[in-house]
């Protein structure tokens, strides 16, 4: 497997958590910082684009 298809496939992966955290309203945590679901769907669209222009 090449790496940028493992990359894409990981940020594919972490902007639908992401996504996810923003529909549902969830707060996610991480090493104890809080995320709010706003900057969660801003991060998902972010992660999204990358995922979206990584060349396979």
């Amino acid at each position: 497997m090449n790496q940028n298809k493992i990359a894409k496939i990981v940020l594919s992966v972490a902007a639908l958590v992401h996504l996810l955290n923003f529909l549902f309203a969830g707060q996610m945590s991480i090493w104890g910082y809080a995320i709010p679901p706003v900057l969660s769907l801003f991060v998902s669209i972010f992660l999204g684009y990358l995922a979206h222009k990584l060349k396979l």
